[in-house]
């Protein structure tokens, strides 16, 4: 697992003592490796009015799903030292300068605090809760569609594990890009487009988990 590099170790809860004032320097958005999901490419996407294939082949990194950076180690994003998406920037761009890691399931996240620039003017202080930060950088929204995800994604695996030739009937293009996965009739509405992909990543999981697996058919037909 990548270290992550806190400044404040991991033991806030949502009810600790927590406020964050940005300074606006842009500093946060140099050398930040920002992995993104299903989700926040659908969020990007219609941010920038493209499709989310074209996110994918423009501004993300396919060797780890993480936003590009230029040279100097700033987000493909960066302009200036404002967010060019600021309204489709991913959770972990909200949540700084919180790191959240939650040990299992349905376990209490924790939060610590990311190391910063010694030149940036950002202000943490106390003035609120971990909580209240997070509701006023939008997070709520994502709880719903990463848990969603997620959960397709337990399923995803357990079938590989079964080998029943996912590679071949459930490839990247239908489980990461929603707008190639939903064709010409996806949804402007992330909200409604992260459902409709998800519920047709279910129709094809459904399909795959009724069907008998290489070991069982003795390595005949289907992707065996």
């Amino acid at each position: 697992m990548r270290r992550l590099p806190l400044q404040a170790p991991l033991e806030r809860t949502r009810e600790s003592a927590f406020s964050y004032v940005c300074g606006g320097c842009g500093s946060c958005c140099y050398n930040k490796s920002v992995s993104v999901s299903p989700y926040e490419l659908l969020r990007l996407a219609r941010a920038l009015g493209l499709s989310t294939t074209l996110v994918l082949e423009t501004y993300v990194s396919p060797e780890d799903m993480s936003l590009r950076r230029r040279d100097d180690g700033s987000c493909v994003f960066l302009r200036g030292a404002a967010c060019g998406v600021h309204a489709g920037r991913p959770a972990a761009c909200r949540v700084f300068p919180l790191a959240e890691v939650q040990a299992a399931p349905g376990a209490q996240a924790l939060y610590g605090e990311l190391r910063r620039s010694l030149a940036s003017p950002g202000r943490v202080g106390e003035e609120g809760t971990v909580g209240e930060f997070l509701e006023r950088q939008g997070l709520a929204a994502f709880d719903a569609p990463f848990a969603a995800y997620r959960a397709v994604l337990e399923r995803l695996v357990r079938l590989l594990e079964t080998d029943h030739g996912l590679e071949s009937e459930l490839g990247p293009e239908m489980w990461i890009d929603a707008d190639a996965a939903l064709g010409a009739g996806a949804p402007e509405d992330p909200e409604e487009a992260w459902r409709r992909h998800v519920a047709l990543i279910e129709r094809a999981l459904a399909g795959l988990e009724a069907a008998p697996s290489c070991d069982e058919s003795g390595g005949v037909g289907g992707g065996c």
